[in-house]
């Protein structure tokens, strides 16, 4: 009876022990990766560039590497790290730089207003104002030529002088990143070589995208960057307008334009995501086709 008396209470003293919360030490971080936060001018917003580097970057000083850039880098940015390097480690894409560009705050729901403002290329004042009621918070649209701006005569330039970096670019942007990617795509191709385009807010205003992308096509008849879009099945206000921009960039026959359109069946506009970055980023950094892949063969092959 005393062995057992012991045993009960040695066991209790077990349990206890095992029970107890873990004493957190430090903050967990992605390995090899820094943040840096740049101001958009002498009056503009503070915004936070996250970067990783590869894990033997400092072993390779003579090495440089492509940039992959993701939008909503508070929420995109351990994800993209992640899986990039999961990918790297098993041969399936190159090593590179992952840069999420975001805002200097904790929690993805605080970027909401900012984000409204940074993405959208083009005012909506009636969404605003509903949107605004609803939410309890003032947004505003239209940003993006700035934010863009800011991309390209800082973001980009900070990276190059302080990281190794080659000139082989992606954007990768999902939601209203997909729509700012849209926006990039036609009114600065030059500005990256890869872009992945996953379920762009066409719901939110459809009409200046293709108009946008006409007026590019009016004045080009070449678009030599690879494009990877795609979409969820369960997506009902984006994938009909998503899908009628794949065929229109498909019947165009850009000159120097790999087009990738792929439909997640079963996905919903937050579940996609996750997908839509690892297929793209599979597809953006295979070997092209010998001589380029038809954009019209690309687009007629939807999943």
């Amino acid at each position: 009876m005393k062995n057992e008396n012991i045993r009960t209470s040695l066991l209790a003293i077990v349990l206890a022990a095992a029970i107890q919360p873990a004493v957190a030490t430090e903050a967990v971080t992605v390995p090899a990766a820094f943040q840096h936060d740049l101001a958009a001018g002498a009056e503009g917003p503070t915004y936070r560039v996250f970067v990783a580097v590869p894990p033997d970057y400092d072993r390779q000083e003579d090495r440089r590497y492509p940039v992959v850039y993701v939008l909503d880098g508070n929420v995109t940015f351990p994800f993209a790290v992640n899986m990039q390097r999961m990918f790297t480690l098993f041969r399936e894409m190159p090593d590179v730089i992952v840069v999420g560009v975001g805002y200097p705050v904790q929690f993805f729901q605080e970027t909401f207003a900012p984000r409204w403002h940074d993405l959208t290329p083009w005012q909506h004042p009636g969404l605003d104002a509903s949107e605004s009621a609803k939410r309890g918070m003032e947004l505003r649209s239209g940003g993006a030529p700035e934010f863009l701006r800011f991309i390209r005569s800082q973001v980009i330039p900070f990276v190059d002088e302080n990281y190794r970096t080659t000139g082989d670019r992606t954007l990768y942007g999902h939601s209203f990143g997909g729509l700012f990617a849209l926006y990039t795509l036609f009114e600065a191709p030059d500005l990256f070589g890869r872009y992945a385009i996953s379920s762009p807010s066409l719901n939110f205003t459809a009409d200046p995208v293709f108009e946008l992308e006409e007026a590019y096509a009016d004045a080009h008849d070449t678009l030599p960057v690879r494009v990877f879009l795609s979409y969820g099945s369960e997506e009902d206000q984006i994938s009909m307008p998503a899908a009628r921009l794949a065929d229109v960039l498909g019947k165009r026959e850009y000159e120097g334009l790999e087009l990738q359109v792929h439909v997640f069946q079963d996905e919903t506009h937050v579940s996609v995501f996750p997908a839509a970055f690892s297929r793209a980023l599979r597809w953006l950094y295979a070997a092209p086709a010998a001589g380029g892949a038809p954009a019209e063969a690309a687009a007629a092959a939807i999943e």
